[in-house]
């Protein structure tokens, strides 16, 4: 009866935390973390140009490791996302699909992991719980960052590995081999974790002599298969060799090669962050909270207690040569750190950069729990206070953390969370619904990374042509951030957050228009129509807006009679504005005459120089007093 009991209560403890483990992964999931983080957006541009085209947006045929925006980004995910696209097209839920399946998937054999280490304990619902409900399994597995499938396929990898050796079956040996391969595609940094993991596991195997050569082999051929490509890509940068392919697939050549952000200087200083970081908080706030801790406070002594049972478990299984489920995520939490104590500025041990190590943490925290459980055996009084306190404790720090992250969090984003922007979403849907009007042909700025335009908009990356045409413009269109001085040529998308910006253009006389989370301005140029009137004459370099006054600057010559204008003029109704002379060497070398070394002008007209209702007209006044109509704004009214 007792035992049905306690069956009846696994089941609804299994069942609770499945649902708190879905729920925290997909509620919102659109909405929080707001927008896209750069490299979640350059990954899903390279997964749409993947399905549909082959290529990554720098042309390179199905690359095993992505360049990115020039050091490299880890490709597992990338063909995760293309293989959803292709199935389902580009939206923000199909962008984060690939880390929510990586979720569930990292929760199920962490589930499993507890079901083998504690067998008929029932531990494995603890396990699954404290998946669901601890800050940092939240926080790092809700947006598409690449490197953070790495906690998923890490737990994953230890567990085959961990009942490889205990079962010697070769079908785990085989699972072993394929897991580890696949994590090397999550993060690079995986490349020093795995083989130090492995060499701990290997000898441990040579104790237990658990290793024979068709074992070995099974494990070694999936994953030298799939690591190969990965050494040629370290081979190719490492000796600045040129990328090649073999077959469909790129071996890369990457624009910045990030070897050097792994060396052996800052240890000390590492040493204190990896600690920090990883048992409290990091200093990236899409990753966690000062509020309640990466898998909350009350959790770290537990963690700490747990740590040291492992490592007393992990002794007595080699003194006795009997394998234990400690050694696997001590060998694993040992790669963890020594590629933490490793890095080098600017690279630092954050929690993205330790993210393998919270399946490891988690591990120790129920060691812990179980061994202050097992400690109380005897008075069961105690044993009930201890699981009530417990329970209390994370039920009221799981609810504060699910209320704060939901609420919250996203008002707190914006501009601190600087490595995340809006995506054009709804921008696109204002283009497609004026779609037919004259403003929308103009030059436009766009305020972020230029990932977020060819994303939204879905550019052909052969069009846009990255490796030749650069990442600025596409078309007429400045796509690369805000250029530093603001031209009254261009139309603006604005973010509606973004107040300063909004109020120089507003006060500059440009129109806004709603699109969602971004204004699109309309620059009052549009309101007249440009002509010119002397072909070859005038050109116009630059309109733009100088605090108290519009700046015009640019170039005019007499070519009829080979020589400079000696007056340069703007008429705007009853006013005429008189420009200042500049020397333009560069339009006298064009042009091949010494005459034209002075044909620069440049205008310094009043803010509400676009307020006219009738026309501006520039002329270009000769030696005699005679006047050449060079350009002019016509207003449309």
């Amino acid at each position: 009866m007792e035992k049905r009991k306690e069956e009846y209560v696994w089941w609804i403890l299994v069942g609770v935390a499945a649902v708190i483990t879905i729920f925290m992964h997909t509620y919102k999931i659109c909405d929080i973390p707001y927008g896209l983080n750069v490299d979640e957006a350059g990954a899903a541009y390279d997964a749409l140009n993947i399905a549909r085209y082959g290529v990554d947006r720098w042309l390179n045929s199905y690359p095993v490791y992505f360049t990115n925006y020039g050091d490299g980004q880890n490709a597992l995910y990338i063909y995760m996302t293309a293989v959803l696209i292709k199935l389902f097209g580009v939206s923000k839920l199909v962008i984060r699909g690939s880390i929510i399946l990586a979720a569930f998937v990292g929760a199920y054999y962490a589930f499993r992991y507890g079901t083998y280490a504690w067998k008929d304990r029932h531990v494995d619902a603890v396990f699954l719980m404290l998946y669901a409900i601890l800050p940092v399994f939240t926080m790092t597995q809700r947006f598409g960052l690449e490197s953070h499938l790495m906690l998923a396929a890490g737990m994953i990898s230890v567990f085959f590995l961990a009942r490889a050796m205990e079962t010697g079956q070769i079908r785990y040996y085989l699972g072993a081999g394929i897991a580890c391969g696949v994590t090397l595609y999550t993060y690079a940094l995986a490349y020093i974790v795995i083989p130090i993991c492995l060499f701990v596991l290997f000898l441990y195997g040579i104790r237990l002599k658990s290793f024979n050569w068709k074992r070995a082999a099974s494990f070694v051929l999936p994953l030298g298969v799939l690591a190969a490509p990965l050494i040629l890509v370290q081979l190719v940068n490492f000796f600045d060799l040129p990328a090649f392919k073999i077959g469909p697939f790129t071996i890369t050549k990457l624009i910045t090669y990030r070897s050097d952000e792994v060396g052996a200087i800052d240890l000390w200083v590492n040493l204190k962050n990896v600690l920090f970081n990883s048992l409290f908080y990091d200093d990236r706030t899409y990753n966690s909270t000062s509020l309640f801790g990466n898998m909350y406070y009350v959790s770290i002594p537990f963690i700490v207690v747990g740590l040291v049972k492992a490592i007393v478990d992990a002794y007595g299984s080699v003194k006795k040569k009997v394998f234990h489920y400690s050694v696997p995520m001590l060998a694993w939490l040992l790669g963890q750190l020594i590629i933490g104590l490793m890095l080098t500025a600017p690279s630092t041990p954050n929690n993205t950069r330790m993210i393998g190590i919270f399946g490891c943490l988690l591990y120790f925290l129920v060691t812990g729990l179980v061994v202050v459980w097992d400690l109380l055996q005897d008075r069961k009084w105690l044993q009930r206070s201890f699981v009530g306190v417990m329970a209390t404790a994370y039920l009221i720090g799981f609810g504060c953390f699910a209320n704060w992250y939901f609420t919250e969090f996203n008002s707190q984003a914006y501009p601190y969370n600087w490595l995340f922007y809006e995506s054009y979403e709804e921008l696109g849907d204002f283009v497609e619904e004026h779609e037919d009007a004259d403003f929308l042909k103009r030059a436009t700025a766009y305020p972020w990374n230029y990932v977020y335009y060819l994303l939204e908009f879905e550019i052909n990356p052969y069009e846009f042509n990255l490796p030749v045409n650069g990442k600025e413009r596409y078309g007429s269109h400045d796509i690369n951030e805000y250029f530093d001085h603001t031209d009254y040529r261009y139309n603006y998308v604005v973010y509606t957050k973004d107040t300063s910006s909004q109020q120089l253009l507003e006060g500059m006389g440009y129109d806004k228009y709603e699109a969602g989370d971004f204004l699109y301005y309309v620059t009052p140029i549009e309101r007249f129509v440009e002509e010119q009137h002397a072909e070859n004459q005038f050109s116009m370099d630059f309109v733009a807006y100088g605090g108290e006054f519009i700046q015009m600057s640019g170039w005019c010559v007499d070519t009829e009679n080979n020589q400079t204008f000696s007056e340069v003029v703007l008429k705007a109704e009853d006013e005429i504005y008189l420009a200042e002379s500049l020397e333009r060497k560069d339009v006298a070398q064009l042009l091949g005459s010494e005459a034209y070394v002075n044909s620069g002008y440049l205008f310094m007209l009043p803010l509400e120089i676009f307020e006219t209702t009738g026309d501006l007209q520039f002329y270009g006044v000769g030696t005699k007093g005679e006047e050449t109509l060079l350009y002019s704004w016509i207003n449309k009214k």
